[in-house]
């Protein structure tokens, strides 16, 4: 779970963003009251920022409540304006919660609130991940109790860490391969491992478990992770070819693409990196922001 405090008076974003959560055929919902709460936060930050344009933590609740009620062409415009405003750590908070909601990494979001005159200051933001296990599930034509058994463990451990227990993920992750070394649980391995800040052992583990049989099914979210670990340790070549190996199979994925983005950028092609953006904004023309200045900039100073 990764928590996003952006700005000490905004809304608190409880965001868990995971890798095994996202699944692009059902969009997140907007639970009990959620949806009116939201569009009542829309309301009362745009009164607040009307009054104080300066008021950053108000346009923070505008942007947040547009990329949750789907109001794409309203989010374009409040969303490119926010971001030149931002440093860039903010900048960077805010860019992963619009990819998460873009990408369908949540479950279901619920916005409760202290006081109904000044929801933008007293809201309170939870977003729950999916607990996705593949359909596809490779050891379910396996008759025998010892696959069964590996199944029921693998599910267990990535509920446990759906709730951040990751220590009794990864216990009980191990005793799925005491029984039988498997693809799904060096990949659940992996997760738990990185969500423990343990990098080189969950990048190994899950470098494992896509190499493996079996490895074909993970869905795109492990070759995300695998990729944005070898970005933060500054290793564009391993995460380009781990990027280029998702993307076969998943080749209009958001997240892959935004990361693939990231290490053009980042290796200096130009050429290829603005080709990528053109791609990404006839996907969606949200995440295109992300990029848009380097993009700009390239273009103008003819890079390609």
């Amino acid at each position: 779970m990764k928590k996003i405090i952006i700005f000490g008076l905004s809304i608190l974003i409880i965001l868990n963003i995971s890798v095994y959560g996202r699944n692009p055929d059902n969009d997140f919902k907007l639970v009990n009251k959620t949806r009116e709460n939201v569009q009542l936060m829309l309301e009362q930050s745009r009164k607040d920022f009307a009054k104080n344009p300066k008021d950053l933590d108000s346009q923070v609740c505008i942007v947040t409540a547009l990329a949750l009620l789907n109001k794409d062409q309203e989010l374009l415009d409040e969303y490119r304006s926010l971001r030149l405003k931002l440093d860039g750590t903010k900048k960077e908070e805010i860019d992963g919660l619009i990819l998460a909601l873009r990408t369908g990494q949540l479950e279901e979001i619920n916005l409760s609130f202290n006081n109904k005159a000044n929801i933008s200051k007293g809201g309170n933001l939870t977003m729950k991940t999916r607990i996705f296990y593949p359909k596809n599930n490779f050891l379910s034509d396996l008759p025998n109790a010892k696959e069964k058994k590996i199944s029921g463990l693998n599910l267990k451990a990535l509920q446990l860490s759906g709730k951040n227990e990751n220590k009794k993920a990864i216990a009980t992750v191990k005793k799925a391969l005491k029984i039988k070394e498997n693809a799904m649980s060096y990949l659940i391995l992996g997760y738990a491992l990185r969500a423990m800040n343990r990098d080189s052992e969950a990048a190994f583990n899950l470098e494992k478990g896509l190499a493996m049989p079996g490895g074909e099914f993970a869905t795109a979210n492990y070759y995300a992770l695998l990729a944005k670990i070898y970005i933060d340790d500054g290793n564009g070549n391993n995460a380009l070819s781990v990027l280029q190996q998702g993307l076969e199979a998943n080749p209009e994925d958001l997240q892959l693409l935004t990361y693939l983005g990231m290490v053009y950028w980042g290796i200096g092609d130009a050429e290829n990196f603005c080709k990528l953006c053109e791609k990404i904004k006839t996907i969606d023309p949200v995440i295109f922001i992300f990029f848009e200045d380097n993009y700009n900039s390239a273009k103008k100073e003819g890079k390609a």
